[in-house]
């Protein structure tokens, strides 16, 4: 993680996606209303164009910063491993 002035910086709204093969299970973090707390909803999206879509849309909804993928893939073919995608600032345009 970048350092700014000695300290870390810290991401306010992230989420993590676990990516199956007809699924992605999302869940974003954001600060909570108390000292120190943090609110967390989990959504399943299906791997389709339309469930993707709609998995881009909630992320800018609820203003993701940066997002942290896992998807292991088939062992077989040797795809997989850890991804991580930033889509921008929040209100940033989307692109295809």
């Amino acid at each position: 993680m970048p350092e700014e002035a000695g300290m870390d910086v810290v991401v306010a709204r992230c989420a993590g996606l676990d990516v199956h093969r007809d699924t992605v299970v999302a869940t974003v973090r954001w600060p909570g209303k108390r000292k120190n707390s943090r609110g967390q909803e989990t959504r399943t999206y299906p791997t389709t164009q339309r469930g993707l879509a709609e998995l881009s849309d909630w992320l800018l909804l609820e203003q993701v910063e940066l997002v942290g993928m896992e998807a292991t893939g088939d062992s077989k073919r040797g795809r997989g491993g850890h991804r991580a995608w930033w889509p921008g600032p929040p209100g940033a345009p989307r692109t295809p």
